[in-house]
């Protein structure tokens, strides 16, 4: 449960700034690593809690992904959402309902 320690991290992204964020999913968290200088290792730099994430089933598998304004977002695939974060790992939504239509995801058809 430490930093840099992981049980079943499934997602990696990679932002413009060559961060690293991985979903640490058994531990319910997110872990952020800066490269060093030279590029050849990455060292913690800030973790955050997901409030979901709880069954060790085989189907949660969360996804994550980062766009160019330096949000980060992770699927929740049991909760059947999408959460969304700052880089530092503040909270800003999350969106999504079970089903197969635009409206379980919160757009309007």
């Amino acid at each position: 449960m430490g930093p840099g320690e992981f049980d079943e991290s499934v997602g990696v992204a990679v932002d413009d700034e060559g961060i690293v964020y991985v979903t640490d999913t058994w531990n319910q968290r997110v872990q952020s690593f800066t490269p060093s200088e030279d590029g050849l290792s990455y060292f913690p730099l800030a973790q955050w809690d997901i409030a979901g994430w709880y069954g060790q089933s085989l189907d949660n598998k969360p996804f994550i992904a980062v766009d160019n304004s330096g949000y980060v977002f992770v699927t929740d695939p049991e909760g059947y959402r999408v959460l969304q974060f700052t880089a530092e790992g503040a909270f800003i939504r999350a969106g999504g309902d079970f089903g197969y239509e635009l409206e379980n995801f919160g757009v309007a058809a």
